[in-house]
């Protein structure tokens, strides 16, 4: 499968935070000032012409410099898809409170594995291993 823009760690959707078949490349000299806040879906003023000036279709051959992305799968049933719904259905999802979700979700993962390894731990002590 030939690799594309689409893919690469460095496309960024515009109009940020939205899916859409234009993009950006962060690796553009040109966008280099704004990137910090571009990945924080904040965009100056300033920035927004050359936003636009810069968009391409995402469909594209990668160039030389392709990373590909990491995909997260999430179950839709999960509750960290629950949590990401909820803040997409009252406006407040951005790359901030997605992060919080996600490390609340590791957080509660975390938790529950270390309580069946203290449930098995208890249980091996009464058994006498």
């Amino acid at each position: 499968m030939e690799k594309t823009c689409l893919d690469c760690a460095s496309y960024l959707p515009v109009p940020l935070g939205e899916l859409s078949d234009f993009g950006i490349c962060l690796n553009d000299e040109d966008l280099e000032p704004f990137a910090m806040q571009l990945m924080e879906d904040l965009v100056p003023d300033a920035c927004r012409p050359l936003l636009e000036k810069k968009k391409f279709v995402g469909d594209r051959p990668a160039c030389p410099d392709f990373v590909e992305s990491e995909i997260m799968e999430i179950d839709d049933d999960s509750p960290l898809a629950r949590a990401v719904l909820r803040l997409k259905e009252r406006g407040e999802l951005t790359a901030e409170t997605f992060e919080i979700a996600l490390i609340e979700d590791y957080t509660r993962c975390a938790e529950r594995q270390r309580d069946i390894a203290a449930h098995y731990k208890r249980q091996l002590e009464s058994e006498g291993r």
